[in-house]
């Protein structure tokens, strides 16, 4: 009987240690003005590399840059929607995007969120 309270509580410390901590998450979040946005465009990428997700602001002459393992694609179709319309009567509106940097994927950072929000 003490064998088996000792292999029990034993197996629990075990098992409630030596697992890895998925409480850890890193977001970053990223708020545009739509009127400022220039171009957006899919740089080049290598084999397994996350796709990245380019952002020409006025004024700027590096482009933003953000790295996803997904839906970079999407997102670019969702601010590319918006560009090239008239801010003046709809007070402009703001790219919202949300990455995921501790994800489960491949290279660790995905496009959560991308989101045209008027202001």
């Amino acid at each position: 009987m003490k064998l088996r309270k000792f292999f029990c509580s034993f197996l629990m410390i075990g098992l409630t240690t030596s697992l890895p901590s998925y409480a850890f998450q890193k977001f970053s979040e990223y708020r545009i003005p739509l009127s400022q946005i220039e171009k957006v465009s899919i740089g080049e990428t290598e084999v397994e590399d996350p796709i990245p997700l380019q952002i020409f602001i006025k004024g700027n002459k590096e482009p933003l840059v953000i790295a996803s393992d997904g839906y970079a694609d999407e997102c670019m179709k969702t601010i590319e929607s918006g560009l090239g319309g008239d801010f003046e009567g709809l007070g402009d509106e703001i790219i919202q995007i949300t990455v995921h940097e501790t994800a489960h994927t491949l290279n660790g950072e995905i496009i959560t969120e991308c989101a045209r929000i008027a202001r």
